[in-house]
């Protein structure tokens, strides 16, 4: 008797392999508006949505001010704190179908900072 993985185990195989590879780039705040509006808008309203504004220009390049302000700009170019600061880079995760499949999601790098 053959015994198959059901497709979303496959297709996670394939992704996590990639993902050992290159970490997940990110995809920026702007991608998950879309299905989390209220998210998004609490976010937008918020003072991580505007970290580097509270520092002078000069602290805008040194990274002892921009380690917490934007902690992902260096690798990510992410100039400000984001969705994915604390879930993870959504490269993987982001796609309807995945962000449908909980189980899925977390195996392709969606984080769940409560946890």
């Amino acid at each position: 008797m053959r015994h198959r993985l059901p497709l979303r185990w496959a297709l996670a195989a394939v992704v996590l392999a990639s993902a050992v590879a290159a970490a997940a780039d990110f995809l920026g705040p702007e991608s998950c508006k879309g299905c989390h509006p209220e998210a998004y808008a609490v976010w937008r309203a918020s003072k991580h949505a505007r970290s580097m504004e509270s520092l002078t220009a000069e602290q805008q390049h040194d990274a002892r001010c921009t380690t917490c302000h934007a902690p992902n700009l260096a690798d990510q170019k992410m100039a400000a704190i984001g969705c994915e600061t604390c879930h993870g880079g959504g490269q993987y995760y982001a796609p309807a179908y995945v962000m449908k499949d909980p189980e899925l999601a977390r195996l392709v790098g969606l984080v769940d900072p409560s946890e």
